[in-house]
């Protein structure tokens, strides 16, 4: 492609993006703990939606983002750094003004026993690895479908 041909292709895609903000009159906030790449490119899939993602890069900056930014949904995998997914579940758990809080957890280990313990507190919403990413976006959508 040529410069000019990418720069065309990219001003499209923003000015769909700010159609679809538009229309929607909506902005999503969702904070991850999983692989920075694949949400991406998920979450770019959906032209119907905008997204604003904000990063943690292991579960004690996701428990610490927690505190002072309201997600609309979280993204946790289970095996996080420093303090795992099901830590990370528990303090959403214990916190009153965190008790509707909408998680979605990833994990490569279907089997795994955190996951019947995260099931226990209320957190039902698994998708897992390898996964297919239209699957992921619809899933995500359903979850924040407004009421």
């Amino acid at each position: 492609e040529t410069t000019d041909e990418v720069g065309a292709s990219v001003s499209g895609r923003v000015e769909r993006l700010e159609k679809s903000c538009l229309r929607l009159n909506a902005l999503r906030r969702i904070v991850r703990g999983v692989d920075r790449e694949m949400l991406i490119e998920a979450l770019t899939l959906n032209r119907e939606q905008l997204y604003l993602i904000e990063e943690a890069s292991n579960g004690i900056e996701a428990s610490i983002k927690l505190g002072t930014y309201r997600p609309d949904l979280l993204i946790l995998d289970i095996f996080m750094p420093e303090m795992d997914g099901l830590e990370v579940c528990r303090i959403i758990r214990n916190e009153p003004e965190l008790s509707d809080m909408k998680v979605i957890i990833s994990t490569g280990y279907p089997d795994h026993a955190k996951l019947d313990e995260m099931a226990g507190l209320g957190f039902t919403n698994v998708i897992y690895k390898p996964f297919d990413l239209l699957e992921f976006v619809k899933k995500v959508d359903s979850i924040l479908a407004v009421e």
